[in-house]
């Protein structure tokens, strides 16, 4: 009802009483966000903008890869180049198919003139967790992920 068909005026800005409860809104999906992506997806709980931080101390250099090169030699380990430094953090904190194409990718460009015959990139991406009970330090294996490279990929 208006004022005009009531008889009684409306109070001012009645209509904004909620506003106030915007910014809670916010934090209470962004938070239950983050804990869907590291359930689903293994965001590092540090990241993401959530609360993970204060649940758990696997965060930050919890994890690690190793980099493996397929030559008709076989494997080898290599170091990750300089050049590719932020991939391989952005990788660690949320390791999609994505993030793990584009270091191989990265890896097969950057040295593809030390390897010409290189037929593949291999991921390893490795998480230390601590034991709940004695909370001894464990090492799992979140990802081996296998990047083929065609011989026409234009390296």
């Amino acid at each position: 009802m208006d004022e005009e068909s009531s008889g009684r005026p409306s109070p001012a800005g009645a209509g904004f009483r909620w506003r106030p409860a915007i910014p809670a809104i916010l934090l209470v999906f962004v938070a239950l966000n983050q804990i869907r992506l590291v359930y689903e997806h293994d965001l590092d709980p540090w990241k993401g903008g959530g609360f993970g931080m204060f649940s758990t101390a696997n965060g930050g250099g919890a994890r690690h890869t190793h980099l493996f090169l397929s030559t008709p030699a076989g494997e080898v380990e290599v170091e990750l180049p300089d050049a590719l430094e932020d991939v391989e953090a952005r990788l660690r904190s949320l390791p999609t198919e994505a993030w793990l194409d584009r270091l191989a990718r990265g890896i097969a460009q950057e040295t593809a003139t030390e390897h010409p015959e290189l037929s593949g990139v291999r991921i390893e991406l490795w998480r230390t967790q601590l034991d709940p009970v004695d909370l001894s330090p464990r090492i799992d294996l979140m990802r081996d992920h296998r990047y083929d490279i065609e011989p026409d990929d234009g390296r």
